[in-house]
């Protein structure tokens, strides 16, 4: 203890060795009186016992005392922790002692003023450091606070969180992010930082606010107006995921407005489809009226606009699902999109000859059957 703390030994020892008299008597009542008196040290990262004095009576705290630091030397050791050598105080059964704060003192009595760190883990370390309590009501309470203190600055790293500050009543301060990016550290600055709860609330709204940033809104805004439901039950469904996501994202902090425009991207979308569609259906209906009538070329030509028209829809739909919007600049699809042109253009015109031709053949057949006549 000496070594530990300079003059100390040499006290006890003038203390215990010469006639300190009243200070002899506070240390450890009359000479007379029963008392039982353990030092409790920390010394190479290890708790250990100094001196122990026992007059007068059966010795009822030190074989306790003694497992209790084995477990506690046990909690070192396994989880990599630290502490500086220092001189704890005394643990005591000393019944006569004139000063009563000295009458019972147990071990977790000396434990509120240890200081830990991990230097393997500057969380923790910085955990220990913040949130362990002032005072225990036992060995184990000790334990299970840094215990709980080793699990919360695990989950904050697991999270990529900062923390400003651990408390000692489970609950972190949050000061930033250290892996998100984007929208997605854009929603959790704006929903957490500066804010304290505990670490579960914590994990529970960074997985809300992950899964709405890294899926639910990509979803959305990828969505496409294909579906099992009517048109008008679809959008009115959409029309409320949408505006509640944009609700949610502007909470965020994120642009709720580009969901609005999306809904209203899709609503478009599939106004102009099955306007497209029902249009199309008439014209068929239109081609096979000409036919019944006699007008065999007007049928054809309707229904080879209405080809053409599917064909350029598909060419641009297939690039779309390929590209994205961006398609509309690819190079190639703008050759094919060309090419594709050129070609119904002389599919038509041949069309169009087919009839005119069969048209003079006719002419000239009835002129010719004329003249023999």
């Amino acid at each position: 203890l000496g070594s530990i703390i300079p003059g100390i030994g040499t006290l006890l020892g003038g203390l215990i060795g010469g006639g300190a008299g009243g200070l002899l008597g506070g240390l450890f009542g009359h000479k007379k009186n029963p008392y039982t008196i353990d030092q409790v040290l920390l010394e190479g990262d290890q708790f250990s016992i100094g001196k122990t004095w026992n007059q007068k009576q059966t010795d009822t705290i030190t074989a306790q005392l003694k497992a209790d630091i084995a477990s506690l030397n046990t909690m070192m050791s396994s989880m990599g922790l630290k502490a500086g050598n220092a001189y704890l105080g005394t643990v005591r059964d000393d019944p006569n002692n004139k000063d009563p704060d000295q009458r019972s003192v147990s071990l977790k009595d000396l434990l509120g003023g240890v200081q830990l760190r991990s230097d393997d883990n500057a969380t923790f370390s910085q955990a220990l450091a913040q949130g362990m309590p002032a005072s225990f009501d036992s060995v184990a309470a000790f334990q299970t606070a840094v215990t709980q203190l080793k699990g919360m600055a695990d989950t904050v790293d697991a999270l990529g969180v900062a923390v400003s500050k651990f408390n000692s009543d489970g609950t972190v301060t949050v000061s930033g992010f250290t892996e998100a990016t984007g929208d997605l550290r854009t929603a959790l600055d704006a929903m957490l930082n500066g804010k304290t709860v505990s670490t579960s609330d914590l994990q529970s709204q960074v997985a809300t606010i992950t899964e709405f940033v890294s899926n639910t809104m990509p979803n959305l805004m990828k969505a496409t107006v294909d579906g099992q439901q009517s048109w008008v039950e679809q959008m009115e469904a959409l029309k409320k995921t949408y505006a509640d996501a944009a609700s949610q994202a502007g909470s965020y902090g994120l642009d709720g407005n580009a969901l609005n425009d999306k809904f209203s991207a899709l609503y478009r979308e599939g106004y102009e489809q099955n306007m497209r569609s029902l249009s199309e259906s008439g014209q068929s209906v239109k081609a096979r009226l000409l036919a019944a009538q006699g007008d065999q070329q007007g049928a054809d030509l309707l229904d080879f606009d209405l080809s053409a028209s599917q064909q350029k829809r598909q060419l641009a739909e297939s690039w779309k699902g390929f590209l994205g919007e961006a398609y509309t600049g690819n190079q190639t699809y703008l050759d094919q999109a060309t090419a594709l042109e050129k070609t119904l253009a002389a599919e038509r015109l041949a069309i169009q000859k087919s009839y005119a031709d069969k048209a003079a053949a006719a002419a000239k057949a009835e002129a010719d059957a004329k003249t023999q006549a």
